[in-house]
């Protein structure tokens, strides 16, 4: 899962520069900070996702598990 964030992060930085070399606007140094704080947000979003799904997906995992052989107790109690 990691290795997904990673990979779609410097998808992201690398087409985010091509972009930006090809426009050639001068911006100024507020543009900057703002691309930064963007990009700071959305790494954090890409990680809270990526958080939100790995866990769905071993919730789901378990879920299939636990279905696929039930539990049997060791000793049932059994009513008189």
């Amino acid at each position: 899962m990691l290795r997904i964030l990673f990979l779609i992060f410097t998808i992201s930085l690398i087409g985010s520069t091509h972009v930006s070399g090809e426009m050639n606007i001068q911006s100024s140094s507020e543009d900057e900070g703002l691309h930064f704080a963007g990009y700071l947000l959305l790494f954090f979003a890409f990680l809270g996702w990526g958080f939100f799904f790995c866990l769905l997906g071993v919730a789901a995992y378990l879920a299939i598990r636990q279905f696929r052989r039930p539990k049997r107790p060791r000793n049932p109690v059994r009513c008189k």
